[in-house]
Formats: structure tokens, sequence, C-alpha cells
């Protein structure tokens, strides 16, 4: 009986996507950020065990394997599931069957642990223990975990995988290969059988919020080069604008303009692989988006793979500091300013009629920085220090 162990991890969604053997699925990193991601696999003959796990959301859309039965246990830790239009919250078994698509949104941190067996495996050890006449009728797509059951199939798929992992001298007998190949089936078996009832019904709701985020997603990555708007989608899907955000946060958990702006993330990232020598911006221009304005101006790459704008240089700060401390009518803010600017004590009945009554303020000192290598104005000759114009005392911001 033949044995296969890996352990993958991944930078990027695809690449966590081509971790596993023998799936046909494709995956999109849906919240921003740098991905990692981490895939175990083990195969002994017909059973394939594997645990994934990343801190990104992710789509997965794929196709299981024909003939094959495989049962998955979603963990979900910081963000809510959603697996073929079923919330998914706290632990839960999901099932994929021979040859169906699926569509499963894993949040960020969530853990998944799936045993897949051969369907012909799995009918041949049904007939031995219930005779020639059973047969295998599992039609759930999810539902809750059982605590006997979620820890029989946690603990048995762990303890196969860290075998595989830390010992090969434990699976090195064929014995020992198949038993550990009968007690997976066994287990899978015990899941499909406590699900041999009919699947809970998609409310209306739920499946009119999962066709509107399928026909948004299709319209999205078919026009990705042009400049898509909240009204655009609206009007190709058919649908209102508060029924698409609603859609989108139930499914995605994310907004719509947010998801767009992931998935062209998603593209340059693809072509920077594909094209290191190309930067973000050749990228853009090169029509990726159609117009160099589908990126955020001066986006560099990181670390990581993920996208976001250098810091601005400290002149620019200081330049910024600077306007912000300057008055609204415009000027510098100097010693004689402030002089000018302090405001005049009210008098008891809320007037400016006793302003005058109050002691003058202090002349302000000369700036200490004055030199008598560089003469003031008012020094020279024929000078006249200008009086400045201040704006009606029903403008000033403290009337």
């Amino acid at each position: 009986m033949n044995l296969f162990h890996s352990l993958k991890h991944a930078r990027g969604a695809d690449e966590q996507a081509a971790s596993l053997s023998c799936w046909e699925q494709r995956y999109e990193q849906i919240t921003a950020g740098a991905f990692e991601g981490r895939v175990e696999e083990l195969r002994v003959g017909p059973v394939q065990v594997f645990a994934e796990q990343a801190n990104r959301t992710v789509m997965q859309i794929g196709k299981a394997e024909a003939a094959r039965e495989t049962v998955a246990l979603v963990h979900t830790a910081q963000a809510p599931g959603w697996y073929c239009g079923h919330a998914l919250a706290g632990p839960r078994f999901i099932r994929a069957s021979s040859g169906s698509e699926f569509e499963l949104v894993a949040g960020a941190g969530s853990q998944i642990l799936a045993l897949s067996v051969d369907t012909h495996s799995l009918q041949t050890l049904l007939t031995t223990l219930e005779g020639p006449d059973a047969r295998l009728d599992a039609r759930f797509l999810t539902r809750d975990a059982p605590r006997d059951q979620l820890c029989a199939f946690t603990q048995i798929s762990q303890a196969a995988l860290a075998h595989a992992q830390q010992s090969s001298q434990t699976l090195a007998a064929d014995a020992s290969r198949r038993m550990l190949a009968l007690a997976l089936t066994e287990t899978l078996l015990g899941c499909l059988r406590l699900g041999a009832t009919a699947p809970s019904a998609l409310s209306s709701a739920a499946g009119n919020r999962r066709r509107i985020v399928a026909k948004a997603r299709q319209y999205m990555q078919a026009n990705a080069q042009e400049v898509i708007t909240v009204p655009d989608l609206c009007q190709a899907i058919g649908t209102s604008r508060r029924a698409l955000q609603y859609a989108f946060e139930d499914v995605l958990q994310v907004s719509p303009i947010t998801y767009l702006r992931t998935m062209r993330l998603n593209r340059v990232r693809q072509h920077i692989r594909e094209q290191p020598g190309c930067s973000v911006g050749d990228i853009a221009a090169g029509g990726v988006f159609g117009m160099p304005r589908g990126l955020p101006p001066n986006t560099e790459p990181c670390s990581g793979s993920c996208l976001r704008p250098p810091a601005p240089p400290p002149q620019a700060l200081d330049a910024a500091l600077r306007r912000a401390r300057a008055p609204s009518w415009g000027g510098t803010l100097c010693a004689w300013d402030r002089a000018w600017h302090t405001p005049q004590p009210r008098s008891k009945g809320g007037c400016r009629a006793n302003a005058a009554a109050q002691p003058a303020a202090p002349k302000p000192a000369p700036h200490p920085t004055a030199t008598s290598a560089r003469p003031s104005p008012c020094s020279t000759p024929g000078w006249t220090t200008p009086t400045p114009s201040w704006p009606a005392p029903s403008s000033w911001p403290w009337a």
C-alpha cells in the first residue's frame, strides 16, 4: 500500500491551492495583507488526510475528486465562514460529494481538517459491516459536530499526520498502513452515516445573496480592466445598492468595492510573480487595469507579496504641519501675530464695549535671532511700516 506525505508553506492563495494534490480548485484571497498558509497532506492507500490553515480570508472554489467522498471539519476563528450558501460558525462538518462543485469561504485563521476516501472502499467496508444490501446514502452539506464524533475525527486525523511527520518507521510496514487506512475509512463512514438525512433547505434570502455575489464576481472578473462603480454593478446584475452591499457582507464579509480592489491586487501579485522584473506602474499601464489610475499612486510591492503605498518623506510631513499651524486667512504666525490674535476679554454683558478700558498688551520683544548684519526694514530711510488689514471683528474665530 502506497504512502505519501508532504508539508508545504505558501506565500500566496494560488500557491496554497496548488499545494493539495488531486483537487481541481482555485483560491482567491479576500482580505488584504501578506498571505501565510500551511498545508499538510497524507495519502495512504485509498485514503487522503489533509489539514490547511491561512491567516487571511480565502474563497475556495473547485470540484471534488471523482469517485470520492470527503468530509471536512472547519474550525472558524476570527471571522465566520460560509459553505454553499450555509453559514459556518464554530466547528462544523461539511461534505463534498463525488464530482460536485463547491464554494467555501474560510475566514482568517480558520482550520480545516479533512478526510477523503475512495467510494469503492467505503462501499466495501459498509457491506462488510452491515450486509450486502447496505447502501451509502449521505446527503448533508453541513451539520453540527457532536462532541464525541468531533473528538474522534480530530484525534485520529491528527495522529495520522503526526505519525507520518515524526517517524516513518511506524508506517514502514504494509500491515500498519492497512490498519491506519481502515481506521480512517471507518471514521469517515461514521460521519456519513450520522448525516444520512436530507440536507437543510437553503433560505430564499441566502440563495438570492449567493446568486448576487456570483453574478457580481463574474462581472468584475470580465471587466477588470474597466472602471467599475457600484451603480454599474447594480445595473449589470439587476439588483439594488443595498441588496448588493448586504450580499457581499453576508457571504464574503467585505464590501463590493473592497472585494474589487482585492481582486485587482491579487492580479498584480500574480503578474509580479510571473514577471519579476516589472514594476507595479508598468503592470498597471500594460493593461491589467486599462488605465494607470487603477492603482493608488506610488504603490510599490512590499515583503510578503503585499501591496501598500510607501510612507511620505519627512519633508512632506514638515510642510503639512506648517500648513496646519498657519492661520485660516493665510500668512505666517510670528510673535507679532500672536499678540494681535490674542482675544480681548468679554464684559459681563457679553459685548466688547469695555474692551478699550483693558490695559494694552505689552509689545513683543524683538526676535532673538535678529542680528545687526541684516538691517531691519524699519531702519531704512523712507520706509513706512504698513498697517495690517485684519478681518472684521464679526469674522474673528472667537467672535
